[in-house]
């Protein structure tokens, strides 16, 4: 095993020697000033070789270390001691959003078939529009020719409705707008759920009655 800052070898660590030479080596780096702190895998494979008589992991913790398992054959020589997966989802204690990306998609949607359609989301006092009318019916008159006018004639008809639409949307701006703003808070809402629902915060931010009053539900088996 070698320890390394990624520009030299700082020790070698063998386990073919006596311990004693490896501690001797360890040691000379404390005194140089260098700091080693382990990662998840070397402090628990200690952990299971030297403190405890079984390791309870969550679904994360026993994925790698099947890989412990593998170095602690190989390096120790010893058959690896074995180690408990359970899992249980316990959320922080946040209120969250009634909104889901199904929901933002749907107005996403609405918010597309506005700009090709703008005379289908007018409010009624819109519809009542002098103006809005005189549009609308164009726009209809149009429809009707570009089923069954030439080529020529249905681009020219695909042009003016073209036209006609952005007229229409100046018309149901505030509607389209109070949609836009809607997805951007649901959007803003489902960033926040994310990470309150969040199912991996380690055990010590959690408040002690939330953890008190759920382990007394799953133990108790009610």
């Amino acid at each position: 095993m070698k320890i390394t800052d990624k520009t030299a070898i700082l020790a070698a660590l063998k386990k073919n020697r006596q311990y004693e030479e490896n501690l001797h080596g360890l040691k000379a780096l404390v005194k140089a000033g260098v700091k080693i702190r382990p990662r998840a895998i070397t402090t628990t494979m200690f952990s299971r070789l030297f403190l405890s008589d079984v390791f309870i992991h969550g679904i994360g913790g026993a994925k790698y270390d099947t890989v412990t398992d593998e170095i602690i054959q190989e390096f120790f020589g010893v058959t690896p001691p074995d180690f408990i997966t359970i899992s249980a989802t316990l959320f922080l204690p946040f209120e969250t959003y009634e909104v889901d990306a199904q929901t933002v998609q749907e107005c996403h949607r609405v918010v597309n078939d506005m700009r090709y359609n703008p005379e289908r989301y007018a409010a009624q006092e819109i519809k009542k529009n002098a103006a809005f009318i005189s549009v609308t019916r164009e726009k209809q008159r149009l429809l009707r020719e570009i089923a069954t006018g030439s080529t020529e004639e249905k681009g020219r008809c695909f042009l003016q409705i073209k036209e006609l639409n952005t007229k229409l949307l100046n018309l149901i701006s505030a509607e389209l707008q109070k949609k836009q703003r809607g997805i951007k808070s649901m959007n803003e809402h489902l960033v926040y759920n994310k990470v309150a629902r969040f199912r991996e915060y380690p055990i010590c931010i959690y408040p002690r009655q939330v953890l008190e009053e759920y382990f007394h539900h799953v133990f108790s088996g009610k």
